[in-house]
């Protein structure tokens, strides 16, 4: 995968991390009698929103968008 440059490459990684921990909370908080509490949740939750606003933020913008 060609990448812009090292800021891209770090803001995928980030998006990859939040899209795991996005899918790991989301199958944890469907099981029956799922070992998650409610507090694990949102501290999940939040762990999960810092990630991708850290990641839009880290997200090169390209040179022909303007």
């Amino acid at each position: 995968m060609e990448y812009y440059n090292k800021r891209e490459k770090t803001a995928n990684w980030l998006f990859k991390v939040a899209e795991y921990i996005a899918i790991a909370l989301g199958v944890n908080a469907l099981l029956p009698g799922s070992p998650l509490s409610m507090k694990n949740v949102i501290i999940g939750t939040l762990l999960l929103i810092i990630l991708f606003v850290l990641a839009l933020w880290v997200t090169p913008e390209k040179e022909g968008t303007r």
